[in-house]
């Protein structure tokens, strides 16, 4: 599908809900980037890890409307509210959870009002690990439980 000239690409802006140093969801979101490119899409990744320096892995101290006009608002919450108001579709990558929402997505999203997020439609694809990845994990815990048994 190719844009007509006098078309603007339309806009996304991903949220990364995971922010864990190892965690699916950059190759998750990678995939989804590079589909949404191939169809002219612009897309605009949100990780609360790498976003402006890491602001949003602090947690949640003062949202963006809670600000009064002539107070000195952070950068990073303007440039990403920005972003979002400009997108024409808001997606969220979330991890897989046990019981709850993703804690950092639930912390960067909430920096910012509901009007922001309103009439654009959304999808939310969800990422976990592997058995097989599940599998390793527990084996290299058990290989080294299992060395440190012997040797002691």
């Amino acid at each position: 599908m190719t844009i007509a000239a006098t078309q603007r690409p339309l806009r996304a802006v991903i949220f990364m809900g995971s922010t864990r140093a190892k965690r699916v969801g950059d190759r998750v979101t990678a995939q989804l980037v590079g589909a949404m490119r191939e169809r002219a899409w612009h897309t605009e990744t949100i990780d609360p890890r790498a976003s402006h320096d890491g602001f949003f892995m602090r947690l949640l101290e003062k949202p963006l409307f809670h600000y009064k006009p002539g107070e000195d608002v952070p950068a990073a919450l303007t440039a990403t509210a920005a972003s979002i108001a400009s997108a024409d579709a808001v997606v969220v990558c979330s991890p897989e959870m046990n019981h709850t929402l993703a804690p950092g997505l639930v912390n960067v999203m909430s920096h910012f009002g509901s009007s922001l997020f309103a009439h654009k439609p959304a999808g939310s694809p969800t990422c976990a690990q592997t058995l097989r990845s599940q599998r390793r994990e527990i084996e290299g815990k058990a290989a080294t439980t299992s060395s440190e048994t012997s040797t002691s």
